[in-house]
């Protein structure tokens, strides 16, 4: 049976998503948000980053705010 999309909560998928319940941010406040609050022991890659944010995004779990160069993202249903 294939696993499911998002089936699990990995590290990255965690801080990620607690990098957004303190606001909108971008993708390098996302990431730098990660490594201060683990002390650098998770650092979030591009790939990663981009990845989750796709998935999170298709499953309605956050909402990208800005496409002009700066992508600020919210949790869903966060205001627009």
């Amino acid at each position: 049976m294939p696993k499911q999309a998002l089936e699990s909560l990995t590290e990255s998928m965690f801080y990620l998503l607690m990098a957004l319940t303190q606001g909108e941010r971008c993708g390098t406040e996302i990431t730098a948000f990660a490594a201060e609050i683990t002390a650098g022991r998770v650092k979030i890659g591009p790939a990663t980053l981009y990845t989750l944010l796709g998935k999170f995004e298709k499953e309605g779990l956050i909402a990208e705010t800005s496409v002009l160069g700066f992508c600020p993202r919210r949790p869903a249903g966060k205001g627009a």
